[in-house]
């Protein structure tokens, strides 16, 4: 099953983490619609019923999936604007993210001691060129 999936992202060039995520949601959204769209039909009921209980269903899900596609794809933008000021040679940007644990939170703590390393580097060398 996992090959197969593999394969699939491999043959669609999904070479982002956004076309990723992206590509989940929408299949979520389509075997959530598809299933509800099922269950009612089964069930036999009326075409104005299955409209307004897909779209009942699918509008709140799809919002929150947009939600959950923002949250996880924000702190790497904030990383972006970091490492831009860095390359700038503006070190007083922090990258502050939402999560407080994890991978996220490392990368973070990683930026930051870079900045701040280069920081007083910089420092260092502007004393010893005066």
């Amino acid at each position: 099953m996992f090959k197969l999936i593999k394969k699939l992202v491999e043959q669609l060039e999904l070479r982002s983490i956004e076309s990723i995520l992206t590509l989940f949601i929408g299949s979520c959204l389509l075997v959530l619609s598809g299933l509800t769209g099922f269950i009612l039909w089964y069930s036999s009921a009326t075409v104005l019923v299955v409209c307004t209980v897909l779209v009942l269903l699918i509008c709140p899900f799809a919002l929150l999936c947009w939600f959950v596609k923002r949250t996880l794809l924000n702190p790497y933008y904030r990383f972006s604007a970091v490492l831009e000021a860095i390359r700038n040679e503006d070190y007083s940007l922090r990258a502050n993210p939402k999560f407080n644990q994890g991978v996220v939170k490392l990368l973070a703590d990683e930026i930051t001691t870079i900045s701040v390393d280069l920081q007083n580097r910089k420092s260092q060398y502007d004393q010893q060129a005066v």
